[in-house]
């Protein structure tokens, strides 16, 4: 546990910010409403996370093609590189 957290740290993620690009890694672009719930975290807490990962050019958000109400978050390349750090 504390090798993880020192990866997370050198990759210059948060805790928070790493598990939502973890899951976006591992089960692809999900609406936000629904990440939140798989990472136990509120929305307007997500949403700062996003924030700065949509900042850090990590992820993306888009609206939903079917549903204009819902938003699409999606990992980048650079997201995918920086969790490939973490987990080798």
């Amino acid at each position: 546990n504390a090798r993880l957290q020192e990866g997370i740290l050198a990759a210059g993620l948060t805790e928070p910010q790493f598990a939502a690009l973890e899951a976006l890694f591992h089960l692809g672009p999900m609406n936000a409403s629904d990440l939140a719930r798989k990472l136990l975290r509120s929305g307007p807490n997500l949403t700062v996370v996003l924030d700065n990962l949509e900042s850090a050019g990590l992820a993306r958000r888009e609206r939903s093609t079917t549903d204009r109400r819902c938003i699409v978050v999606h990992i980048t390349p650079e997201g995918r590189e920086r969790v490939q750090a973490v987990f080798p």
